[in-house]
């Protein structure tokens, strides 16, 4: 285990003066259901994982799917939908009012592993290792590592879902 990924629920201002009704307030995560999702592929289920944490149920929404990196973040930016996306790659967007989180209380940590053969090479113990200090640095405490438990648990997330 290396710790965990957090992501945060986003959208751009634009969208959510578009799509969230006046009557619900922040809190009101039923919303989400019914209006866009930005989704990175087809296999991608963070967005659907988040609005079962919130509201129990599973999306019935249109979806738009980015298979890139840089264009997900974009997307949600330009208000084409809602997403889930890494702490690294929003946090300084929802500083600045460029994204807006919505649900700021419950971010969707999910954990990451590290694999590789047992065979012996001190390339790949150094390589390891890199890995192992940069996940420290950088990743929050998930399974198996650090004494900080994490702030919220959501699913079933197993080994199979890591890097």
């Amino acid at each position: 285990p290396l710790g965990s990924l957090r992501y945060r629920a986003v959208a751009g201002p634009e969208f959510i003066r578009r799509w969230m009704p006046r009557s619900t307030g922040r809190d009101g995560a039923e919303w989400l259901g019914g209006v866009p999702v930005v989704d990175f592929d087809r296999k991608d289920d963070l967005q659907n994982r988040f609005f079962r944490q919130l509201t129990g149920r599973t999306l019935e929404a249109p979806w738009h799917y980015v298979p890139a990196s840089a264009e997900f973040a974009g997307a949600a930016r330009l208000g084409l939908g809602w997403a889930l996306l890494p702490e690294q790659q929003c946090l300084a967007d929802i500083r600045s009012g460029t994204l807006q989180e919505l649900a700021p209380d419950l971010p969707l940590d999910v954990p990451l592993f590290w694999q590789r053969w047992k065979i012996s090479s001190p390339l790949l113990d150094l390589l390891a290792e890199a890995v192992r200090r940069t996940a420290a640095e950088t990743l929050q405490p998930g399974p198996g590592r650090g004494t900080r438990p994490r702030a919220h648990k959501v699913g079933s997330e197993g080994p199979d879902e890591g890097a």
